[in-house]
């Protein structure tokens, strides 16, 4: 299993700082929690990686932070990590999409 930073999870965010990022995650409540700790430092699955990515999105769509955390609790799990799925709906942009309409 691979595993990402923090880092990397507020980069996909849009975010060019993690302390800033982890913030807006405390704030509003969004669902991205760490999967482990190692080192000291927070580690990452892949579908908060994605998560990160829809922030993102969402961010750009003009959706504000306090709504976000609503959007992310109605994401099935499986339609983040499931390895069935086309790699079209598993793109952040479709997903996006998927949920806006």
């Amino acid at each position: 299993m691979t595993f990402y930073t923090s880092e990397c999870v507020a980069l996909a965010a849009g975010y060019e700082q993690a302390d800033r990022f982890l913030t807006d995650v405390r704030r509003h409540e969004w669902p991205v929690r760490p999967l482990r700790h190692a080192n000291g430092r927070h580690l990452y699955s892949a579908r908060e990686l994605a998560l990160g990515a829809i922030i993102n999105r969402l961010t750009a769509f003009g959706v504000p932070a306090s709504k976000i955390g609503q959007v992310l609790r109605r994401i099935n799990d499986q339609t983040l990590r499931s390895e069935e799925h086309t790699s079209e709906l598993q793109s952040p942009d479709h997903l996006v999409c998927r949920l806006l309409l």
